[in-house]
């Protein structure tokens, strides 16, 4: 339960605390740095009590006739493969906040064992396959944000 806590609050935080430009600047990166080791006490392991999970996000910007749901739906059967301890997608909700980085739409969270299952990931051939699917569905580059608790 408490990791589930922790991706959402990170989707959320990290989602509000990026503005709306193409990349974050580099205070935005220290903020959502800051924001994201805060939230490192609350990814507790249920075995050790300590902190050990890689945790995979990545945000999306679909084509304006594509809707989020068409994505989400495909990136869903990331989940197949076996190196993926769990997966969310998330739609963005726009609460008004001026800093909320709406111009990415979806959002998804991988949770891994180590480096070595996200390693093991990235070549899996579903993964490549998925990605080569879904690549004329989207209308900029994914950006992905990474973080390993120890």
């Amino acid at each position: 339960m408490k990791y589930q806590v922790a991706v959402s609050l990170s989707i959320v935080l990290l989602c509000s605390a990026l503005s709306c430009t193409d990349r974050p600047t580099a205070h935005e990166n220290a903020r959502l740095k800051a924001q994201v080791d805060s939230l490192k006490t609350l990814m507790v392991s249920k075995h050790s009590g300590e902190v050990s999970h890689l945790v995979h996000l990545v945000f999306f910007k679909t084509r304006n006739e594509v809707s989020a749901q068409t994505l989400a739906t495909q990136l869903k059967r990331l989940k197949g493969i076996g190196e993926v301890e769990a997966l969310s997608v998330g739609s963005f909700r726009d609460l008004g906040d001026p800093r909320a980085f709406g111009e990415y739409n979806l959002v998804v969270s991988m949770l891994f064992k180590d480096s070595t299952s996200y390693r093991l990931y990235q070549e899996h051939p579903l993964h490549l396959k998925i990605k080569e699917e879904t690549r004329e569905l989207l209308a900029a580059p994914p950006i992905s944000y990474d973080y390993h608790n120890k």
